[in-house]
């Protein structure tokens, strides 16, 4: 999709909350403010899965990539 559809969208979306009012604009933040919630819980859940290789991968995940090389803060 190309970002000029997703700015006028974008654009769209912040538009129409504007055209709404104030008293509705509490409302639409509090929806927003759960979307946001939410997306973050499922991008960690999504994570630790990949991490358990729940997600059938060509390559493995795991940590590894976390401890080679002397692990996350390796001594120079």
């Amino acid at each position: 999709m190309p970002v000029w559809v997703l700015s006028i969208a974008y654009s769209a979306i912040v538009i129409a909350i504007n055209a709404f009012g104030l008293k509705n604009f509490g409302k639409i933040e509090t929806v927003m403010s759960f979307i946001k919630s939410a997306a973050l819980v499922v991008f960690i859940i999504i994570g630790i899965a990949t991490i358990f290789g729940v997600f059938n991968t060509n390559n493995p995940v795991g940590i590894t990539t976390l401890l080679d090389n002397g692990g996350l803060f390796p001594k120079v």
